[in-house]
Formats: C-alpha cells, sequence, structure tokens
C-alpha cells in the first residue's frame, strides 16, 4: 500500500496547528478543565460542564 506524499509546505502547515495545539494543552486552565471534568466524571461536579462536539456554522461569523 502507496501512502500519500505530503508536500513541504503542508507538512509545515500540520506541525505549526499541532504546535499550537501543544501550548493551548498546556495552559494552566486547561489542567482546571481537567479537574473539573474528572469530578463530574465522578458524580462530584463543583458546577455544570458542557461540551459540544459540532460547530455550529451557521452562527459563525465568516465575513467579521
Amino acid at each position: 500500500m502507496r501512502h500519500p506524499t505530503v508536500s513541504a509546505s503542508d507538512r509545515t502547515i500540520v506541525r505549526d496547528l499541532a504546535a499550537q495545539i501543544s501550548k493551548i494543552a498546556a495552559l494552566p486552565i486547561q489542567e482546571e478543565k481537567r479537574r473539573l471534568w474528572r469530578k463530574l466524571n465522578s458524580r462530584e461536579a463543583e458546577r455544570p460542564m458542557v461540551m459540544t462536539d459540532q460547530v455550529f456554522w451557521t452562527e459563525m461569523e465568516i465575513d467579521g
């Protein structure tokens, strides 16, 4: 099975995006969110948590 060739440009874009995700994941607020989700999953919630798994494209401001 042949693997598709990834251009150097695409590889750079993906690496840059991965670096951004890594920085966001390392923020202190993310640890707080993980803690709150763990508490919710243990049925010891401190506050309501909301998870959205869909992007509401019709509600996004595209031209602004």
